[in-house]
């Protein structure tokens, strides 16, 4: 959902790492593969193993596809091209030394763990796996690639039980620092809980592809305006992974609203519904089904929420630097 920021509806933050992909070199300007195929070479050493060329493109393509559809001049999408290239050839170092690691320290990820994992995944998300599945073909990831993500995170937890967690104090005093710091967060400001109705655009999109996609969705406002009942249309024409529920995403707070959607819903009375908003993923239109009244939160209250955000604002900086330190003692040659 364009705007909002939740670890609960998103794939992304659930796994971290779902990263888009594909494929241009330096200095091989930016060519079609249907017109040209490119010879497979050496990309990157780290120590004893290689990144080959392949699997940074695999990495880059639909960052390609995406800055083609966003009107930037060759220029400028080449220059920024070019730099997601370097961050993602960087990341793929990343992973690699962090693969060696594992295999040195003997952490192994059964598949037995995968399976779990995501079971729970599904679970917290209230997903099929029909759903799931889906979810990630739209975000342009396949379920293998999936189950390696999730294999990844459960390989970075034990070593973040292993090497770090038992380095890491959170104090009282820093709980309390937190929470005076962060009045908006727990003085309390209203919510709204959502439902929408997505109508994706796909990619490379003719004008006559997006009116068509644009007069359906014009349809289904008017039929809310004649009285449909919102939740009946998002399961029939919705094509968010929350279709299954009436649309429904949760309930948020205006900080993790776009201002798109905060201008949207303003000034609506529950029960009723926005205009039509183009947003990145494609047509929407929301629902505002109640408004939740703000309730002061006491330190007491928050104290275990505050100390999960610090240990992970802790536990990325010490992977942060135990990755720094590793790159500092491996042999890592870039070959241009």
């Amino acid at each position: 959902m364009t705007g909002i920021h939740s670890a609960k509806y998103s794939l992304a933050r659930i796994l971290l790492i779902l990263i888009l992909a594909a494929g241009l070199w330096a200095g091989a300007g930016f060519q079609s593969r249907c017109t040209a195929e490119v010879l497979d070479r050496i990309a990157a050493v780290v120590n004893n193993d290689i990144i080959l060329l392949s699997d940074l493109n695999k990495r880059l393509d639909p960052y390609v596809l995406k800055l083609k559809s966003q009107g930037n001049s060759p220029e400028k999408e080449r220059e920024l091209l070019f730099k997601i290239r370097d961050d993602l050839l960087d990341q793929l170092i990343n992973d690699k030394l962090a693969e060696q690691e594992y295999t040195r320290l003997r952490y192994n990820v059964s598949d037995g763990e995968i399976d779990a994992a995501i079971e729970r995944i599904k679970e917290v998300n209230y997903y099929t796996d029909e759903e799931l599945r889906q979810g990630l073909l739209n975000e342009g990831t396949s379920y293998d690639e999936y189950r390696q993500q999730v294999r990844d995170q459960i390989l970075r937890a034990k070593l973040v039980n292993y090497e770090i967690r038992s380095k890491i104090v959170i104090t009282t005093e820093d709980i309390r620092k937190y929470y005076d710091a962060h009045p908006e967060l727990y003085g309390g400001n209203q919510k709204f809980r959502l439902r929408h109705i997505l109508l994706r655009i796909p990619a490379f999109s003719m004008a006559s592809e997006k009116q068509t996609i644009r007069s359906k969705i014009d349809q289904i406002h008017l039929e809310l305006v004649d009285g449909a009942v919102f939740s009946d249309l998002a399961r029939r024409y919705s094509e968010s992974m929350s279709a299954e529920n009436g649309g429904y995403l949760g309930e948020f707070g205006t900080e993790s609203l776009s201002d798109l959607i905060k201008d949207a819903i303003s000034g609506l009375k529950p029960g009723e519904f926005t205009r039509i908003l183009d947003t990145d993923q494609g047509f929407q239109i929301f629902y505002l089904e109640d408004i939740i009244e703000p309730e002061n939160k006491t330190i007491e209250k928050v104290t275990p929420e505050i100390q999960q955000k610090l240990y992970d604002e802790v536990v990325d900086q010490r992977f942060a630097q135990w990755l720094k330190e590793l790159r500092e003692r491996s042999h890592i040659k870039i070959i241009k």
